[in-house]
């Protein structure tokens, strides 16, 4: 915390600077943030930049089998929540009555407790699914749930 404060706080580098530097020796002031020693010398832009070379070579270091098999199993998972959240609806739509829509929460969560068979089924790891994979497939099967229900509802004109 005080390093970085002595980064950005510009008069206090300064006065540090002015004191140790009226010695007769050349101080650089050096600081360390996110784990990158930092000099008065060197720019944000140039901090920023090793950054992002680093996250890049952290990405590069994942074989590129792993990233595709990463990508297919998002395609799944959004294909897999879309299918049962429209089916859902459409379920909804054909069985429910307007004095029995209570249970049409039933069948949305129907629909998100199907769905971890169904993904082991087609070869995925469920039990690695992160909370923002399981986020995700809630999330688009209530809306797609949502929005099949509300057009079928619709009454044409």
């Amino acid at each position: 915390m005080f390093a970085r404060r002595l980064w950005w706080d510009g008069d206090v580098a300064g006065k540090l600077c002015s004191k140790l530097g009226s010695f007769g020796s050349t101080v650089e002031t050096t600081t360390l943030i996110g784990g990158h020693a930092i000099t008065d010398l060197m720019s944000k832009k140039k901090i920023a930049r090793q950054t992002a070379e680093e996250k890049e070579s952290a990405e590069a270091v994942i074989p590129s089998i792993d990233r595709h098999k990463r990508h297919v199993d998002g395609i799944k998972k959004t294909i897999v929540s879309s299918i049962l959240g429209i089916a859902s609806g459409a379920i909804c739509y054909q069985f429910l009555t307007p004095q029995s829509s209570n249970f049409s929460y039933l069948i949305l969560l129907l629909a998100f407790y199907i769905q971890k068979p169904i993904y082991i089924y087609m070869g995925m790891d469920a039990n690695q699914f992160t909370w923002k994979d399981w986020f995700y497939i809630a999330f688009m099967t209530m809306i797609l749930w949502f929005v099949s229900w509300t057009l079928l509802l619709t009454p044409c004109q």
